[in-house]
């Protein structure tokens, strides 16, 4: 940090008394001993103040040798409740933050205690903007976010965009909590943009194009907060490895309507292992959905934006159009990277499919009238130039014969 500060001894005797100083100082001072965290003396406004502004609550004047001290107890009260809320902030996001990505070595770095001190930026990040952010403050799953962003930026092939990753980094993130922070917010839970919200949406999506799949989950208690807070709440960097998880943010990021890119992704996610969900039991489902197996990302993508496209095709036949669900989708062709869509695997309705099957029925029958009229025309030109040759051979022998009889006379 770039300013230190020194905790009252009185403050530190409170707490030696409780008998949680060491705990105490090992959170808030990040280990150094007597110092404390700069963060801590952060207000609601984003601003830092100084040790004697904040914490000095005594005022000293010498009158006739006469030492009058002054006591602001409003302001003490008010600057150490700062602190101690502060205090509780920051020990939240430090504990998820540790946890973040444990599988990068990025993170996990002992050279000049690099790891450390990136653990530190997405600290600083998480904690400035949750006092900037009041209404929302800091929610687990934000870490992850963050975690993600802070690693691909610092990861630049330009070491200049590279060292501004942190600030970046913040910019990208608040950017981005401007169109789903009330996924954070349990006040909104059950509004559209809520989180419960974001899940039933979800959840009706399923029911629309694999019902079957729906209805298995639901019969074997499987209920779609137990995978869905985390897919969404995280934009799904649990799920995937780091490269998956920007590739798919790529594609989201790109899109103009963000939640609902990531509301087809997530149900082609479970459309995509339905066969196993359908074989399984709670256990074996929780544990497909909850420990996403590893996939085809691109097939995904594709499979995904064929499924919001083909909805719409068939959406806009039926309002414009004015025809029935079945006759749309007797009549759009489906694209073929579709898994499910309308309870239809490929997305092919019965009727289609028996169209299909006709259609097929109708070409090999042609086919093989074809044939047979192709092997008639066939054994019709063998036999004629069998004839021919049979008139040849003979009309050669009769030549022969001539000749010879010619020569005896």
């Amino acid at each position: 940090m770039s300013r230190e500060y020194s905790i009252p001894q009185e403050i530190r005797d409170q707490w030696k008394k409780s008998g949680n100083e060491h705990a105490a100082m090992a959170s808030i001072s990040g280990g150094q001993s007597g110092q404390l965290n700069s963060l801590l003396v952060v207000d609601d406004a984003g601003r830092q103040h100084s040790q004697t502004d904040t914490y000095d609550s005594t005022q000293t004047n010498t009158n006739t040798n006469t030492k009058v001290e002054t006591t602001h107890n409003s302001l003490e009260d008010s600057n150490w409740s700062q602190f101690f809320e502060n205090a509780r902030l920051l020990d939240e996001i430090r504990k998820d933050v540790m946890r973040t990505h444990p599988d990068l070595s990025f993170f996990l770095e002992e050279t000049r205690n690099l790891g450390q001190r990136r653990y530190a930026a997405l600290e600083r990040i998480l904690f400035i903007w949750a006092k900037l952010n009041k209404g929302v403050r800091y929610v687990q799953g934000m870490n992850e976010i963050v975690g993600t962003i802070y690693f691909v930026l610092a990861n630049d092939c330009n070491e200049e965009w590279a060292c501004e990753a942190e600030v970046d980094t913040y910019f990208l993130f608040n950017s981005l909590m401007v169109e789903m922070r009330d996924v954070f917010v349990p006040d909104l839970d059950d509004a559209d943009t809520g989180i419960q919200g974001r899940i039933a949406n979800m959840m009706d999506l399923l029911a629309l194009h694999d019902p079957e799949v729906k209805c298995h989950l639901d019969d074997c208690g499987i209920d779609a907060t137990y995978y869905g807070i985390r897919w969404l709440t995280t934009l799904l960097s649990r799920e995937f490895l780091v490269p998956d998880t920007t590739r798919i943010w790529d594609s989201m990021f790109a899109s103009t309507h963000k939640d609902n890119f990531l509301r087809y992704v997530c149900v082609t996610m479970v459309m995509v292992i339905r066969e196993q969900l359908l074989k399984g039991d709670f256990s074996v489902c929780l544990r497909l959905l909850q420990s996403y197996p590893p996939t085809d990302m691109d097939r995904l993508l594709q499979s995904s934006r064929a499924l919001w496209i083909y909805e719409s095709q068939v959406t806009l036949a039926c309002h414009k159009g004015g025809i029935s669900l079945q006759q749309a989708l007797a009549a759009i062709a489906p694209p073929p990277t579709l898994f499910m869509a309308y309870g239809c695997e490929g997305g092919v309705s019965p009727i289609r499919k028996e169209r299909i099957e006709v259609a097929m029925r109708r070409e090999a029958q042609q086919g093989i009238a074809a044939t047979k009229e192709a092997g008639k025309n066939f054994l019709g030109n063998a036999k004629g130039l069998l004839n021919e040759w049979r008139t040849s051979n003979m009309e050669r022998k009769q030549a022969k014969s001539d000749y010879r009889r010619s020569k005896t006379s």
